[in-house]
C-alpha cells in the first residue's frame, strides 16, 4: 500500500517499525490494543467496527477532502 493511502494507524505502525526492533513493535501494538479494550470495558461499551469514522481526526480529514 502506498504511504499516501495508508490509514493513520498504518502510518503509526510504519513509523514505529522504522525506529524499533520487530519484537518491541509487536509489544507496542499489543499495548495499544489492550488500552483500547480496557477503555471499552471500563465504559461498558460494545465493539463498534465503525467507531473510527466518528473520531474527530477522521472527521477533520473527510471535511478537508470535501474542501479540496
Amino acid at each position: 500500500m502506498e504511504a499516501s493511502k495508508a490509514s493513520a494507524k498504518q502510518q503509526w505502525i510504519r513509523q514505529l517499525a522504522a525506529r524499533m526492533p520487530f519484537g518491541k513493535l509487536l509489544v507496542a501494538i499489543a499495548n495499544k490494543h489492550a488500552r483500547q479494550l480496557w477503555a471499552m470495558l471500563r465504559r461498558g461499551q460494545d465493539y463498534d467496527r465503525e467507531a473510527w469514522r466518528k473520531h474527530p481526526m477522521n472527521q477533520a480529514a473527510s471535511v478537508a477532502q470535501m474542501v479540496v
